[in-house]
Order: structure tokens, then sequence, then C-alpha cells
């Protein structure tokens, strides 16, 4: 899925990490988020977007079921279950939206790490004997991008967090 190509299907994870990337008109980018297997990519097209407003970069091998729009709507329209599942889908996205803008808006940097790194755990977390360890791996690039902040600021914010013992 690339930024601008036709949203024609949606794609749903069977395998992998991907992480939703909007690039801008000035060069920079944005991280809009992390999928993984069971997530849906491309649902914005059931709203009628044309084209995909963000890209899909695989940051681990990805397998992934592409359904075509038409048999999607037409499953939606058969099946209520079915299109309960695709607007609880429509409506978790939406809540991790306005959550996010609101920890930008509200928050400091350690909180809004602290923040991302609780998600990841619960998300990709594998229990260990100190605590949860994250299984997908995130560049403190990455972290800096999906809270709003620089590269260096996340790792220095990142060694006063393992100062204090909040983590390893």
């Amino acid at each position: 899925m690339t930024q601008g190509d036709a949203a024609t299907a949606l794609a749903m994870l069977s395998l992998g990490r991907v992480r939703l990337v909007r690039g801008m008109s000035d060069g920079r980018s944005l991280s809009l988020g992390y999928r993984g297997a069971g997530d849906v990519l491309g649902e914005a097209a059931l709203g009628g977007v044309t084209a995909h407003r963000e890209s899909a970069i695989a940051t681990e091998d990805v397998e992934a079921l592409i359904v075509p729009l038409a048999t999607v709507r037409n499953l939606m329209a058969s099946d209520a279950n079915f299109a309960a599942a695709i607007v609880t889908t429509l409506v978790e996205r939406h809540t991790d939206t306005e959550e996010r803008l609101a920890s930008m808006l509200f928050r400091n940097v350690e909180a809004r790490l602290c923040e991302f790194l609780l998600k990841a755990a619960t998300r990709w977390g594998i229990p260990d004997p100190r605590g949860v360890l994250i299984s997908a791996p995130f560049t403190h690039q990455e972290m800096a991008s999906m809270i709003g902040s620089t590269r260096e600021t996340v790792t220095l914010t990142l060694g006063d967090l393992r100062r204090k013992g909040v983590i390893e």
C-alpha cells in the first residue's frame, strides 16, 4: 500500500508488522501507527477515499490477504456481524487518533513516550521474569515520530527512564 495509489482493496494482515507513514509535501514524514497480524489496512476506502493517504512499510516479513473493496462492501451488506466488526475497527482507529492528538497537546514527552511503550508492550509484549519485553524493534527515530518528538529527546528520555528504574 503506497500513498497516492488507488484505494481499491483492503489488506488483512496475517503475519508481520507494518508502519503506516504519511509523506508530507515538505519531504518530512509522519508515523501514523503500526499494524500487525489481525489488523486491516486501507479501511478509509470504505468511506469513499479513492487514494491511499499513507504508505504501509513492512518492518518485518509480512503476509496479507488482499480483498477487493467490492467484495468487502458485499460482505458488509450480507453479513451484519462482518459489518459490525468493520465498524468496530473504524471506531477503534478514530478513538486511537483522538487519544494520540490529546496526548500530543496535553502531555510532556516523557508521558507520551511511556504511553507509547505501554501500548507497544500490550500489543507486542512477551512476559519475562524482569517484566515485559517488547518483541517488535522500534528505533528511537520511529518512537520520536510516533510521539511528536525528536530522536535526541527520545534518547535522553529513555536514559532518564532507565536511571529512574522505570525501564531496563
